[in-house]
C-alpha cells in the first residue's frame, strides 16, 4: 500500500505529459496492482485487482485530465476492450461513458469513437443483463445513430484512422506481424524475432471476427 501511494504521489507531481511516460512504462510490465484509492474502487477484477493498462483506461473515464491523445493509446494497449469493472454493475467502458449525460464533442463523444474504432461492443451485457443499446437509449438518437457509423479499424489495414493513436512500438509490431501473416511474407526466422517483442501472445486484431 505504501508503494502504491508513493507512487501515486510521485505521479501526481509530474507534468501530465511525464505522468503519461511514466504510466506506460509501469502498464509494459503488467503488473497487477491493488486498489487502495478510493477513486480506484470502482474499477476492480474479480479477484480484486486491476492491471495499470486497465486502470488508467478506468480513470481517464471517471475523470482523468489525460489527452485524448492519450487515451486512444492507452485503449489501443487493452488485451479485451470490454473489460467490466468489478462495481456492482459491472459495466464496460463503452457502457461507464454512455452513463455520462450529457455526452460532450470534446471529451465521451471522441472517447467513445476510440472505444468503438478498437471493436467495443453494443451487446455485452452487465451484471444487471443491459447491454450499450439499452444504456445508450438516455441519449438523443442522433448522436447514438453517429457514433453508431464509426467504423472498426483492422490492424492489418495500410492506414489507421488516427496517426497518432498507432504509433506506439507496440501496435508496430504487431502490425508487421498481422500483415505478414495474411499476406503469407514472413520467413520463420523473422517471423520468430518478431514474436520475442510481443507484449501478449493472444492479441487479438481489430477485425469484425
Amino acid at each position: 500500500i505504501e508503494d502504491q501511494r508513493n507512487v501515486n504521489q510521485s505521479l501526481h507531481n509530474q507534468s501530465p505529459q511525464r505522468q503519461y511516460e511514466i504510466e506506460n512504462e509501469l502498464a509494459k510490465r503488467e503488473t497487477p496492482i491493488n486498489n487502495t484509492r478510493s477513486d480506484y474502487s470502482a474499477y476492480k477484477t474479480k479477484k480484486s485487482v486491476v492491471t495499470r493498462i486497465e486502470q488508467r483506461v478506468f480513470t481517464a473515464i471517471s475523470g482523468s485530465t489525460v489527452t485524448l491523445s492519450q487515451f486512444e493509446q492507452f485503449v489501443a494497449d487493452l488485451p479485451d476492450i470490454n473489460v467490466r469493472n468489478c462495481g456492482k454493475d459491472g459495466d464496460t467502458p463503452l457502457m461507464l461513458l454512455l452513463k455520462i449525460t450529457p455526452l460532450r464533442e470534446d471529451n465521451e463523444i471522441p472517447k467513445i469513437q476510440a472505444l468503438l474504432r478498437h471493436g467495443a461492443s453494443w451487446v455485452v451485457k452487465n451484471n444487471n443483463g443491459l447491454n450499450a443499446n439499452d444504456i445508450s437509449k438516455r441519449h438523443d438518437s442522433t448522436v447514438i445513430t453517429r457514433l453508431k457509423q464509426t467504423k472498426v479499424f483492422d490492424i492489418c489495414d495500410t492506414k489507421s484512422p488516427t496517426e497518432s493513436s498507432y504509433s506506439n512500438n507496440k501496435t508496430k509490431i504487431m502490425q508487421k506481424i498481422f500483415t505478414g501473416i495474411k499476406n503469407n511474407s514472413y520467413s520463420p526466422t523473422q517471423f520468430k524475432e518478431d514474436i520475442k517483442n510481443v507484449a501478449n501472445i493472444n492479441e487479438r486484431n481489430m477485425g469484425s471476427r
